[in-house]
């Protein structure tokens, strides 16, 4: 049988709906990969600035990144498990198949191990910051060594963040004390070991320890500096190992 065709207004009623339909989809999309955007950009930055080694050993110019204050510590903030949370909340909420393909692996990623972390923040305490081979009381020293001098901020951010060694060996006893409370300490042999290594790095001679010759070779070859300038920087350096590194060795030997 022959169908009556569509009339004109039921057309351009559907032509309508179809293209309605379609900026609202185009819209949708430029929402999501927009909002994904932020959200990696904030979530790099973060990650970035979570410490100053961090920084240091990942971006030359922070400033090109939106990063303009360096922060000087040795580790992240509390907040990092709330910020995780917020953000898998966010990414949840956006259709992944609004993104691009890169960026739909890159959303595949990015879930995975923000779960991975939600799952993991709930074994708090077996976690070993220390060790009697690599534990951070070894690695430090040798990523303070490579600890890289472009600049005259970059030492003044060196030479801060040296001198919170203390605050930090501090906080890395307060955990241990909390594990040891929970039965989750290490064996004896591990904090023996971890002694030894602690009173060997005490023991060097001041005069040709890692942390005196690698700063006055580094500050040697700088020629921005005046030679008033050097010697202001290596008597800084040396105080600090004085009053706030060696003291902390010691503190965790104590401990």
């Amino acid at each position: 049988m022959f169908q009556k065709p569509f009339s004109k207004k039921l057309c351009l009623f559907l032509l309508l709906f179809l293209l309605t339909l379609a900026s609202f989809f185009r819209l949708s999309t430029v929402f999501t990969a927009k909002v994904f955007s932020q959200l990696t950009g904030t979530l790099f930055r973060k990650e970035v600035t979570s410490s100053t080694l961090t920084l240091h050993y990942t971006l030359t110019e922070p400033e090109s990144y939106g990063i303009t204050e360096i922060p000087v510590c040795f580790q992240p903030s509390d907040d990092a498990d709330a910020f995780s949370e917020h953000c898998q909340k966010l990414l949840s909420s956006l259709d992944p198949s609004c993104l691009s393909r890169s960026d739909q692996i890159t959303y595949d990623i990015l879930l995975l191990l923000l779960r991975q972390n939600q799952t993991a923040a709930q074994f708090e305490g077996y976690p070993e910051p220390l060790g009697s081979t690599i534990g951070l009381q070894a690695q430090l020293p040798i990523l303070l060594c490579e600890y890289r001098f472009d600049s005259a901020r970059d030492i003044h951010t060196y030479l801060q963040l040296l001198s919170t060694t203390d605050q930090y060996f501090s906080s890395l006893l307060s955990y241990e004390r909390q594990k040891a409370a929970r039965g989750l300490f290490m064996p004896s042999s591990c904090a023996d070991g971890i002694i030894r290594q602690c009173q060997a790095f005490l023991d060097a001679d001041l005069s040709d320890h890692l942390l005196i010759t690698s700063f006055q070779q580094k500050i040697s070859a700088m020629a921005t500096l005046s030679s008033d300038e050097k010697q202001n920087f290596l008597g800084k350096n040396r105080q600090i190992i004085l009053q706030h590194v060696l003291p902390a060795y010691q503190l965790l030997i104590q401990a």
